[in-house]
């Protein structure tokens, strides 16, 4: 007999050892049963409590999608959800659910009853008790008030059709009277129709960094992108402009939607919460608790099931949809991991977000449209040492150039999460069939061009849609052409040198405006820029030059300007987090179009006035703004205002210019969402000028003239017309909105939206006889008018996709200058539009 030498006897040891090790975890793994839940369409659903033989201790949920994993050691199981029928399976039964590679497939099928309303006589409620310590916790458990976080996305955004197969039959199937197009469309049902289940209607996937430091720094780099269609697709941060990040906002902001949060304070005033069910998940207990408006209360909120984690009282999961949508129906899931730090004892972290947008009737009323978004959030880092340099302000997302032509392998870590599916794969395959027949679909393209306001021409030169078309009471329409070489998307890193030149033709006054600017791009990090510019163009007089700029603004009822051509250059840069400034030299000279004299020490000056100037402008902002899908920035919800400030000093005898001045302009503004009240806007304006400026360096009031006057427009006294021009060196403005939200009832054509609107103005001119030719006045004593608007009392459909509220207001001037003493010739009465989705 061999004799076994003292290695070899090691060597069978450790092969022993893990012949052990491999069995028992082989063992281990067929203890584990893996599951899905899903509902009678096949849709999986999230947030399902999965308990084994009644021991609530042992219950696991399933996540997001559907899936859950629980250990084998059992006789039945309870699958238990809110607003699902509850359901038991034995052990024999659940034999029968298995699928492929043993994976059990369970139905619920949907319970009709709403959530009752109770009346709690013995005490408090004790659901209110657990929501006001959720309410008291949120800037603790609220992952935007971190120092720092940095974390990875995958973003899978599907957009498929909803055929009502039963109308469609109805109408293409008939045997009389049928078109050559409907017979068309019978004849190939079954192959329009039917096959719609094969692949989606579109089909996007992301993967992302993102980075943030707080308040407001954002960074989000895209290294995967790919979109069904649409080879080198620029919308790779769709999602986050879609969906909240997290659900502890005030206010859960999708698209133009700004629900009231039931986590928010005070929610149980407009929310009734319910306990639903109560686990445990090792020293944790965690609540199900469902909520919904408050019977009588009419305001934009939500619906669902809220699971609360004991540990921080925090949001661990939440399913939640629009309650009464009058045309787009939202839904949100969202799932929060708890993530240990070295700091401290940890934080919860987003970990999967889902949305669902649905459209009934779009793009047809028999084929509607559900847009879905699952975004699953991994390599989570807590307060890790971020530096200014890690961001981009002036592009906050930015697409690394080969991110769409990566190979399938690049993808597959991120597919792991979410099965990439043959559907998928068919999705991809049909559009981008399609995407190179058609040359990329008119309407992505055309979408994509309107929000980034450029069209490419060559690789290196875009037509400037912005300069295309203007519109004033002045110019009535001016059309033009603009050229520039900055990027065509907003998610492109900036060049470092930026040219930007146009002409225009205004048909009113018959003149042609032209100009062009040269921009280098120093650090980009801080915003650091130095800009030379010229223009032969319009500038409207007396304009604070921080107005706020919008479709709807001063500039489209202006029907005085002056002629202008300026030369100038400006140095810029941003100080810290928040506040960004603006030197600038300009040498202008103004041509009013209109008859104007300035009288200078008895001299009598008309025709030209020239202008040498130094200006310093600054604004602090708090907040991050909103980017909207048109790619403007938008401040729909502000904790502080946002503050601006612009000191111009004017020069005599530098460069022609002809008078000394100084020239300072002051603005706060804010849009807030007050929770029991709805959303307040304010802006003030204030500012003055010292020595010697002709008009066109003072102040006009801004009232609106021509069309416009028939419309409220925002930020404009609307009982002023233009007759009169109100004219001060020093000034205060102030413009407030208190939208009361909807009121009277809610319906699908007309749901009355109430807002309160108080303009105040007061101004002073020192030297009235200085200026002559027009004919104006000082609101020396308070102009004050008070008004309302009284939006969507007729809502008219656009192609089933958006609304348009149309309503009324109403506005009546208090000021003892007005032209007349008869109350109901203050009365003003202007027409109200409101755009939603």
């Amino acid at each position: 007999m061999k004799k076994v030498t003292i290695s070899q006897r090691i060597k069978i040891k450790y092969f022993n050892t893990i012949i052990l090790l491999l069995i028992l975890f082989e063992t281990k793994a067929q203890s584990i049963q893996n599951g899905i839940v899903v509902d009678k369409k096949g849709d999986p659903i999230a947030f399902v409590a999965v308990i084994p033989d009644e021991m609530v201790h042992k219950g696991v949920m399933t996540d997001i999608d559907g899936h859950f994993s629980i250990e084998k050691s059992f006789q039945f199981l309870t699958m238990r959800c809110v607003g699902m029928k509850t359901l038991r399976l034995e052990i024999d039964d659940l034999k029968q659910k298995t699928v492929k590679n043993g994976m059990l497939r369970i139905v619920l099928e949907s319970s009709e009853n709403d959530i009752a309303e109770v009346t709690i006589l013995a005490g408090e409620n004790p659901a209110d008790r657990i929501m006001r310590l959720v309410a008291n916790h949120r800037i603790q458990n609220h992952p935007e008030r971190l120092n720092t976080f940095q974390c990875k996305t995958y973003n899978k955004i599907s957009c498929l059709g909803l055929p009502k197969m039963d109308l469609l039959k109805q109408k293409y199937l008939k045997k009389d009277s049928l078109s050559v197009k409907n017979q068309k469309i019978a004849r190939n049902f079954n192959k329009l129709f039917d096959g719609m289940a094969d692949h989606d209607a579109f089909l996007m996937e992301t993967v992302t960094e993102r980075k943030f430091r707080y308040p407001n720094d954002n960074f989000e780099r895209i290294l995967l992108n790919r979109a069904s269609g649409i080879p080198s697709a620029t919308f790779g941060a769709l999602t986050n402009m879609i969906q909240p990040f997290s659900f502890y906002s005030d206010f859960i902001q999708v698209l133009d939607k700004s629900f009231v949060n039931p986590v928010a304070p005070s929610n149980t005033k407009q929310y009734f919460f319910n306990i639903q069910d109560t686990l445990y998940q090792g020293v944790d207990t965690i609540f199900l608790i469902s909520f919904r408006p408050k019977k009588g209360k009419a305001f934009e909120g939500l619906e669902g099931v809220l699971h609360i984690n004991s540990r921080y009282w925090a949001v661990q999961q939440v399913r939640a949809k629009s309650f009464n949508p009058l045309n787009l129906k939202v839904k949100l899931d969202q799932q929060y991991v708890f993530v240990p730090t070295a700091r401290d004892s940890g934080h919860w972290f987003p970990e999967q977000l889902n949305f669902e947008l649905e459209y009934d009737k779009y793009p047809n009323p028999m084929i509607g449209m559900r847009v879905i978004g699952r975004s699953y959030i991994s390599e989570i880092s807590i307060n890790p040492p971020l530096k200014q340099a890690d961001f981009l302000p002036e592009t906050p997302v930015i697409i690394e150039p080969n991110a769409h032509i990566q190979p399938d392998s690049a993808w597959l870590p991120y597919r792991k999460v979410v099965p990439f599916t043959l559907k998928d794969r068919r999705t991809y395959e049909w559009l981008d069939s399609f995407g190179r027949k058609k040359n990329v679909p008119l309407m992505v393209k055309g979408l994509q061009y309107l929000s980034f306001q450029k069209i490419p021409l060559t690789d290196y030169w875009n037509l400037n849609l912005a300069n295309c078309l203007y519109i004033n009471d002045y110019e009535k329409i001016r059309l033009g052409i603009g050229l520039t070489n900055a990027v065509a998307n907003d998610v492109t890193r900036p060049r470092f040198w930026e040219t930007n030149v146009y002409a225009g033709y205004g048909f009113g006054d018959k003149t042609w405006k032209y100009g062009g600017e040269l921009k280098f791009r120093l650090i980009q990090s801080r915003e650091m820029a130095l800009r030379f510019r010229y223009a032969h163009d319009l500038r409207e007089p007396g304009t604070s030059d921080v107005e706020p700029e919008g479709l709807v603004s001063r500039k489209l009822y202006a029907s005085r300007f002056d002629g202008t051509e300026e030369i100038g250059a400006d140095f810029s840069i941003r100080i810290g987090k928040r506040l960004f400034t603006r030197f600038s030299f300009q040498n202008q000279i103004f041509k009013p179009n209109y008859l104007y004299h300035f009288i200078e020490n008895g001299t009598d000056r008309t025709g030209t006035f020239n202008f040498t100037e130094a200006s310093f402008y600054a604004k602090y902002v708090f907040d991050t703004p909103n980017k909207t899908l048109l790619g403007d920035p938008q401040y729909q919800n502000n904790r502080y205002p946002i503050m601006e400030l612009i000191y111009t000093k004017g020069f005599k005898d530098v460069l022609n210019g002809q008078y000394n001045y100084n020239r300072l302009v002051l603005a706060a503004s804010q849009n807030v969402l007050l929770r029991r009240i709805g959303k307040a806007s304010w802006r003030v304006e204030a500012g003055g000028t010292t020595g010697k400026a002709p008009f066109s360096k003072l102040f006009l009031l801004n009232q609106g003239s021509g069309i416009a006057s028939y419309f409220v427009v925002e930020n404009t006294f609307q009982t002023l017309t233009d007759t009169t021009v109100w004219l001060s060196d020093r000034f205060i403005n102030v413009f407030y909105k208190q939208e009361v939200g909807n009121v009277l009832y809610r319906h699908k054509r007309s749901a009355p939206f109430l807002s309160l609107i108080q303009n105040v103005s007061l101004g002073k001119l020192s030297d009235a006889a200085a200026h002559t030719g027009i004919d104006f006045k000082t609101p020396s004593k308070s102009i004050i008018e008070t008004g309302f608007r009284l939006d969507n009392l007729l809502i008219i459909n656009v192609v089933n996709f958006a609304n348009i509220g149309l309503g009324v207001g109403g506005f009546y001037n208090w000021t003892a200058q007005y032209p007349t003493k008869n109350w109901y010739e203050r009365i003003h009465w202007r027409i109200g539009t409101r755009l939603s989705l």
